[in-house]
């Protein structure tokens, strides 16, 4: 009775709330035909009425709220917003083509401090080949920079249930090339967070720059967080030097403040190929910070399915290449699991199914699945930690699961660094543990893995899900009688749920009658 007293109260609450907002926002103004659109202030509040289309891009520089109300545009080969600093946009598809030259985007070529929600592109964005300038393309935005003034603080800008279906294509060849699902490049002093952003869109570069940095969610990033993005799409790079499923590059700055690039829950499906220095499953290539900046790389309970193919030089299931320091930056792999093929085609292309290089005695590798593969041109160049120029023993390298063991748990083709050598076999107690296809489908690994961490990390329906997986609408495994299972289903509620139940749904209806209301005042 308490319980169901509380939910009441909780209601009624939510009720007022929805109320209240009704009556204090401001009335939006209808869009209903392109000139309307092209016609707004800049710092206005307005919602599309019907399905539109432009032929022209907005030229100021839009501070306000744009609310599709899950309309479409149609874009005739121009981006919507030429600039967005400090707007709001949410609720809206595009569809059409995206043409242009340097940095392009399908909502916007530049933004500041933006905050995008629930926007989905299906038009597909071609950067033709250009001169002198950089070209930063996204299928959102190409390009989140700084905009007027000096800075001394980071800026934030959001990207939330964000999805990118059109085809991203960039043939530059002069200056930087950045190629992303949601985003081309983020710059200095600006950091993204990424929340349940999805890119379906194939990615291809053909350009012939080495610093060109290619991936599902962002090209090139000063520092971010990633929760809960997946990248279904293809990236293809000719001469990219990075090329990832998620962040192709960290370029951090030397300039101060934590540039952390963080991936919690993230999903690489997209086949990977590169000829450039690094690719990989979730991240390809992290930059060294310097000076007062500081920079963790966190990738806890991702998952690469995809193939990563690569002829440069490092390639990872999940990470490809951390230049990490003892100071000021240094690697974090926890709970990820890899069931991809990672290939290096090369003849010193190093291979790992979790992360390839790094060198810091800060990193820690701890609780990870590999139950992919990993094969290098040169055996030796297969390892679990492929390259280190630290000294690896230093490493906190804990319950890493095998089902296709590497040649080496590290290596260095350096004599200089033959401390670093030690054959798979000569893996530190504790380190790793050789698994056989049956152990990962009993449940087995996911029960161990999940002990290891002192909670539920990884999640198995056993006799359907042939590997753990850390995505949710799987089963939790218990050990029961001294057998692995999932935990039996929930029996039928209470007469005393069945009330709170009642309550829930009454409280369903009341809240969208609320919602019906305010939307006639709107």
């Amino acid at each position: 009775m308490r319980k169901t007293l509380s939910v009441l109260i909780a209601a009624i609450m939510m009720i007022s709330l929805v109320l209240i907002g009704a009556s204090a926002e401001g009335e939006p103004v209808a869009v209903t035909t392109a000139d309307e659109f092209a016609a707004m202030d800049p710092a206005g509040n307005y919602y599309l009425a019907n399905d539109i289309t432009v032929t022209a891009s907005f030229t100021g520089d839009f501070s306000g709220t744009f609310d599709g109300k899950n309309h479409k545009i149609t874009l005739v080969d121009v981006p919507l917003f030429k600039k967005i600093v400090g707007g709001t946009v949410k609720n809206l598809t595009l569809e059409g083509t995206v043409l242009g030259n340097d940095d392009l985007g399908a909502l916007a070529n530049n933004a500041n401090k933006i905050t995008v929600e629930k926007v989905t592109n299906n038009a597909n964005v071609t950067c033709a080949e250009t001169t002198g300038g950089n070209a930063w393309i996204g299928g959102i935005v190409g390009s989140v920079n700084t905009g007027s003034g000096t800075k001394t603080a980071s800026e934030v800008s959001t990207f939330t249930k964000v999805v990118n279906n059109g085809k991203i294509f960039g043939q530059h060849s002069d200056n930087d090339a950045r190629l992303g699902g949601i985003v081309g490049n983020a710059a200095k002093y600006q950091l993204c967070k990424f929340t349940s952003c999805v890119n379906n869109g194939a990615i291809e570069y053909t350009g012939t720059k080495t610093n060109a940095y290619i991936a599902g969610i962002i090209g090139g990033s000063f520092g971010a967080e990633y929760v809960d993005c997946v990248n279904n799409g293809s990236v293809t790079a000719n001469k990219a030097s990075s090329a990832a499923g998620i962040l192709g590059r960290g370029t951090p700055s030397s300039q101060g403040g934590d540039q952390s690039q963080t991936f919690l829950r993230c999903v690489n499906n997209g086949n990977i190929s590169s000829s450039g220095t690094a690719a990989g499953g979730i991240f390809a290539y992290i930059n060294e910070v310097k000076d007062t900046a500081t920079q963790t790389i966190k990738a806890d309970s991702c998952i690469n399915t995809g193939a990563v193919t690569n002829t440069g030089s490092y390639s990872g299931g999940i990470g490809g290449y951390v230049w990490a320091s003892e100071s000021t930056s240094h690697a974090e792999i926890t709970n990820c699991l890899n069931t991809g093929a990672v290939t290096g085609t090369g003849e010193t292309t190093w291979t790992s199914q979790i992360l390839c290089y790094t060198n810091s005695t800060k990193t820690v590798v701890n609780n990870n699945i590999a139950a992919g593969t990993a094969t290098a041109a040169t055996e030796d160049y297969n390892s679990f930690i492929a390259n280190s120029t630290a000294l690896i023993a230093n490493y906190t390298i804990q319950n890493n699961y095998f089902l296709n063991a590497p040649k080496n748990f590290s290596f260095n083709a350096s004599d200089a660094n033959v401390d670093s050598r030690h054959a798979f076999a000569e893996s530190p107690a504790g380190s790793t543990v050789t698994v056989t296809a049956d152990q990962l489908a009993s449940g087995e690994v996911a029960y161990l893995a999940n002990q290891f961490a002192g909670k539920d990390v990884f999640f198995q329906t056993l006799g359907k899900d042939a590997v753990p997986t850390t995505l949710a609408g799987h089963k939790s495994v218990i050990l029961e009688n001294n057998a692995y299972a999932n935990p039996a289903e929930p029996s039928n509620p209470t007469t005393g749920d069945a009330a709170i139940w009642f309550v829930i749904v009454g409280v369903v209806a009341l809240l969208g009658a609320a919602v019906a209301f305010k939307a006639r005042k709107a």
